[in-house]
């Protein structure tokens, strides 16, 4: 009886077990049911996330294909530029060349009549010389003949005197006369040679000045000739550089097409994945290498949008410390564009592309990405990251608005991985002042932000519908506020303590 008794008390323990088992396998059952309407509620939750997400890729992609028309549409207008300045140049170089020609051929022609008429001078003066060389002679034989004839007159008076009887002799008085006169008019003549002589020497010496004149007249051409084939020579290489520049902008607008290309080929990708999602699948590992491969597509059109594509490359990079004097590239107005310089900028070492001041730091539009695979693109002042700009970080972080001193200053808008969404102020690299800050779960917060925290007066949204509209301190509630339910029934209305309701 005692085993009958055991017996039975056995199968009552085990039909309590097997009731237990029953109510745990339809707690499970209830359970398992709950997750998957959950799961699924996730998955809608997801996939409504994923078209939104599609739609703002959609957006930015459309940006990014009129961002690739306007600078299609600038290149090509520098590129009509370029032809313009070349043709320019072009013309120029011929005017000089011609203008050259003629100069060369007009001093040549003018060169020849002064050196002509300077040989007919010299002979003229030489001839002028060599008679009035002859004529001093001819005026010392004069001389001493006139002497010789005053001699003879003189005795032969002497002798006339003496002989007083004898009758005068005409023909001696005449003779006299005659060599008088004959010694008058080369005298006369020696005169007239002798005024000569000083105005032939001064008209030598200022054709010697004007020879001399011309020969440095034909040193200043010559000069100037080197100067204007030196300017020729500069010309040739402004349209050399020209030419190379309008092939590497012809590079830089093949690049961009091809980076088009590959925008829409990602556009593409992304909206067949999306297509392709199966919401009774979600958790399978086919799901989970979608998620996998469109994440990826996500941050490779980020990149796509942030750095005008992958034709920079990946790869290692070695530190230099190069002037901008030294650097390839573009010159304009003191500034110098460079491509693929590695450098140490700010934070870690990098590759950076863009335009460089006197001094070698990045000035104006330029784009670095550093080592950590870290990109940022937009405007540099003096080295530092100062104006509007995009920063992507390795781990998916994005901010897109201005800098100042290579910090977060202004307007701007920062993104986490998780989907959090900041839009509002910031102040020396924290956000500070006004903003609307958005929570993957469906929070909300619209109000002032003070030393990177929520401080301040301001409205906070629960996921549930509730709303908190009061004061906050630290990211807490703190303060007088009011909280009310989604049907705007009032809850809470006080003061509250470092997120706790005191009294009301």
């Amino acid at each position: 009886m005692s085993s009958i008794q055991s017996e039975w008390s056995k199968l009552e323990v085990a039909q309590k077990k097997l009731d237990l088992q029953r109510e745990r396998f339809a707690l499970e059952q209830e359970m398992f049911k709950a997750e998957k309407k959950k799961q699924k509620r996730s998955a809608k939750k997801q996939q409504r996330e994923m078209l939104e997400k599609l739609g703002s890729i959609t957006e930015e992609a459309s940006a990014a294909t009129d961002s690739n028309s306007l600078e299609l549409g600038m290149i090509k207008e520098q590129l009509a530029e370029a032809q313009k300045s070349i043709s320019a140049v072009t013309t120029e170089k011929e005017n000089i060349e011609k203008e050259r020609d003629e100069l060369k051929q007009r001093l040549t022609i003018q060169l020849e009549e002064q050196d002509l008429a300077s040989v007919h001078e010299e002979q003229r003066v030489k001839v002028m010389e060599e008679r009035l060389g002859m004529l001093e002679r001819e005026c010392k034989q004069l001389t001493a003949e006139n002497r010789d004839i005053q001699e003879s007159l003189t005795a032969a008076r002497a002798a006339a005197t003496v002989e007083a009887t004898k009758g005068p002799d005409d023909d001696l008085e005449r003779e006299n006369v005659r060599l008088q006169r004959q010694v008058l008019e080369r005298e006369r003549q020696i005169d007239d040679w002798k005024l000569l002589i000083p105005r032939n020497k001064l008209l030598l010496e200022q054709k010697q000045a004007q020879i001399e004149r011309l020969n440095t007249q034909l040193k200043e051409y010559q000069q100037k000739n080197e100067e204007q084939a030196s300017i020729i020579q500069e010309l040739q290489l402004t349209k050399q550089a020209f030419v190379e520049q309008r092939e590497q902008q012809q590079l830089e607008l093949e690049e961009l097409k091809e980076d088009k290309e590959a925008l829409q080929t990602i556009f593409d990708e992304t909206k067949d994945l999306l297509d392709s999602l199966d919401l009774d699948d979600v958790r399978t590992p086919e799901s989970e290498e979608r998620q996998e491969r469109l994440g990826q597509l996500r941050e490779a059109r980020k990149i796509m949008n942030s750095t005008f594509g992958e034709k920079f490359g990946y790869g290692a990079v070695e530190m230099a410390h190069i002037l901008p004097s030294d650097l390839p590239g573009e010159v304009m107005q003191g500034k110098k564009h460079v491509i693929e310089w590695a450098c140490n900028i700010g934070r870690s070492p990098g590759v950076y592309t863009g335009w460089l001041d006197i001094e070698g730091n990045p000035d104006g539009h330029g784009l670095i990405r550093f080592d950590d695979q870290s990109i940022y693109v937009g405007q540099w002042l003096h080295g530092q990251r100062h104006g509007d700009g995009v920063f992507l970080t390795v781990d998916g972080d994005l901010y897109k608005g201005g800098y100042k001193s290579d910090r977060f200053h202004g307007r701007g808008v920062y993104i986490w991985p998780d989907g959090q969404v900041y839009l509002g102020d910031y102040v020396d690299g924290i956000r500070e002042g006004r903003c609307i800050e958005t929570w993957p779960i469906g929070s909300r917060y619209e109000g002032e932000y003070h030393q990177d925290q929520r401080n301040g007066l301001g409205e906070y949204i629960y996921p549930d519908g509730r709303r908190y509209k009061g004061e906050h301190k630290n990211d807490k509630l703190h303060g007088t506020g009011i909280q009310t339910a989604s049907d705007g029934t009032v809850l809470y209305e006080g003061t509250w303590t470092m997120g706790e309701f005191l009294n009301g």
